[in-house]
């Protein structure tokens, strides 16, 4: 197969199918950004009782995207690829989604909650959460399986299929409240985790026990972590019916190749894992979509709460679990998605173009040749920064426009967002070369 050296003197050809000046699009595209949360209740005109208070950016585009260099860094495997200067263009709509406002510990004494004062936050904007070392270690962790995946075919595959879908994923965890919360409670997925990188850092120790249950409800690893896949569908249902069917799949292709269900557990450790996925065969796939075909219609009257015993007991044949509880959970985290997507709630408070100039930007990238012979690609640094926005926020009236400029300001991670999306792009026209030319 052809190597790194075969392999940059085409990707830098001015010319060619392999060539990056030839193969980059005039400009990169982003349909839409959010929306965010940042406020949890404000005043809105016109409307007695108010409401979350949201932004988010439409019609998002990049543009000329132009090449100026693409040359090795000090390291031969390392290429720094620098582009132009580009323009940043879109729209941007401040609404609000109605809802009451909520004044009393409903949950505990019945007592007013200070933290629902006006613009309150729960979480300090000055301070803003940090990690821990050994929460750092983890990502780094978490990060080396990423690149044992990409090391053959199958892995990368699957790779591709989550990094699809990877937006969809983190808008529904940003925006379901329902989600969030069944995602946390019971503190079984901090135990997991924490279980997880000790097992990959030991030889046999399996990632999926059978002798060990976790968080306060005491669940297997096999019922709790199936059972999120399930809150994960729930929650992309509505706004990304894709991502939804992508999880739902995912989780029949496991319970094919290793016969783990949310009811039975086969444990294997870190090393079994990566040799399922490495020599599983390919999926027959019309079996794969009359299975998700049925499973879907039946999830759908769980949804809706039209289900009888014929959709629970068809769900145990495929080995998922409906029992009251979860029923009762997916259904709030279904009818969250429905209440952020409900236009009927949108309340309208400001919107128009935006735009920002970016200046001349420098993406390092790292090749790899893998043991099968495929060339990967991973971006390790960049200085693309997008200045701040300008959003006309001084034109924004009341107390909506008031915190939505406050928290506007301290909102870095939204322009994050959008280098990372920008990197995104450039980074999957680069992996698209390199994976032609293996």
């Amino acid at each position: 197969m052809p190597t790194i050296d075969d392999f940059l003197p085409k990707l830098t050809a001015a010319s060619g199918t392999a060539s990056l000046a030839a193969t980059l699009p005039q400009q990169f595209s982003v349909s839409a950004c959010g929306p965010y949360p940042l406020a949890s209740h404000v005043d809105i005109p016109s409307n007695s009782n108010g409401g979350e208070l949201l932004l988010a950016l439409n019609d998002i585009s990049v543009s000329p995207v132009t090449l100026l260099s693409i040359v090795p860094d000090h390291d031969p495997r390392r290429i720094v690829v620098t582009l132009a200067p580009m323009q940043l263009n879109g729209t941007y709509e401040l609404f609000g989604l109605e809802s009451a406002k909520v004044q009393l510990d409903t949950g505990g004494l019945m007592a007013p909650l200070a933290s629902f004062a006006v613009g309150a936050s729960t979480v300090d904007d000055a301070d803003p959460p940090t990690i821990t070392e050994k929460q750092y270690d983890q990502l780094q962790q978490a990060n080396d399986q990423r690149t044992q995946l990409n090391q053959t075919a199958n892995g990368r595959s699957l790779l591709d299929t989550f990094n699809q879908h990877n937006d969809a994923y983190t808008d529904v965890f940003n925006n379901n409240s329902q989600l969030r919360t069944s995602w946390a409670k019971g503190g079984a997925i901090a135990e997991m985790c924490d279980y997880t990188s000790q097992a990959l850092a030991t030889s046999g120790m399996p990632v999926n026990p059978q002798d060990k249950l976790f968080g306060t409800q005491q669940l297997s690893y096999n019922m709790h972590a199936f059972s999120q896949k399930i809150h994960l569908y729930y929650a992309c249902l509505k706004p990304y019916p894709d991502a939804a069917v992508a999880a739902l799949s995912f989780q029949a292709q496991v319970a094919t190749n290793t016969q783990n269900t949310q009811q039975t557990v086969v444990p294997m450790t870190a090393d079994s894992v990566y040799n399922t996925v490495n020599t599983a065969p390919p999926a027959n796939q019309a079996a794969l979509q009359l299975q998700i075909q049925s499973l879907q219609e039946t999830f759908a009257r769980i949804a809706d709460n039209t289900h009888d015993d014929t959709d629970l007991d068809l769900c145990v044949q495929h080995g998922f679990v409906m029992d009251p509880d979860t029923i009762v959970r997916v259904q709030a985290i279904y009818a969250e998605s429905l209440r952020l997507h409900d236009p009927k709630r949108r309340l309208p408070l400001h919107s128009g173009p935006f735009s920002s100039s970016l200046a001349e930007s420098h993406f390092v990238f790292a090749l790899s040749e893998q043991p099968d012979g495929a060339l990967t690609l991973k971006l390790q640094r960049s200085s693309l920064s997008v200045p701040a926005l300008d959003l006309d926020s001084a034109q924004w009236q009341g107390q909506a426009g008031e915190i939505g400029r406050s928290r506007l300001g301290s909102a870095n991670f939204i322009r994050g967002i959008l280098e990372d999306r920008i990197a995104s792009q450039l980074t999957r026209v680069l992996r698209t070369l390199a994976s032609q030319e293996a």
